[in-house]
């Protein structure tokens, strides 16, 4: 998978108004950048996918592990929680304009998770598809590269022998030595 496209996409979505303000799953992110943004299936995002790009993109790690501010438009937080009973831990992704940090109230963060289910009501069509401002990656883009040998050419050699018909002459080459005239050398 591309893991440019799914930050660059998960940046976009967490610069969206209508996303900001909310700690959210990773899970639920996948889900909005997919209900919304309606990339191509080979380029569904899950949540493991997004967590995995994160955390191997070196810049974006760093800055939610310190301050949480991506660009002069976008502060960007992350949380992880685990529910009682649930071995699993959630991680959840709080977006906010610059400058802006997650308002503290009087419970726990954690009890103001949202899972987003109004959002993802919503009815997408084409009109009202967002469209991500980076570019979908070509199938060339996505291929694994790696170092191959290059294929040869294919050497074509003509292993055939041509055999003359039985009654044509043969050339001198072929006659017996008794046939050819004897030089005589002297010493």
């Amino acid at each position: 998978m591309d893991n440019k496209y799914f930050i660059s996409a998960f940046l976009e979505a967490a610069k969206n108004s209508m996303f900001q303000h909310r700690w959210m799953p990773a899970e639920t992110w996948a889900a909005l950048i997919n209900h919304y943004y309606k990339p191509p299936i080979n380029l569904i995002l899950d949540s493991k996918h997004l967590l995995k790009a994160i955390a191997n993109t070196k810049w974006l790690h760093t800055a939610l592990e310190t301050n949480g501010e991506i660009d002069g438009e976008l502060n960007l937080y992350r949380n992880r929680y685990r529910p009682k009973g649930a071995g699993k831990q959630i991680w959840c992704f709080y977006s906010a304009p610059s400058g802006a940090k997650p308002t503290v109230k009087e419970k726990p963060w954690f009890n103001y998770i949202d899972y987003g289910e109004e959002l993802l009501q919503t009815r997408v069509t084409r009109t009202n598809t967002l469209q991500l401002s980076t570019a979908i990656p070509s199938e060339a883009d996505l291929a694994h590269t790696r170092k191959r040998k290059k294929p040869h050419g294919k050497i074509e050699i003509d292993l055939s022998i041509e055999k003359p018909p039985l009654n044509a002459p043969l050339p001198a080459a072929s006659l017996p030595a008794a046939s050819l005239p004897a030089i005589q050398t002297s010493y």
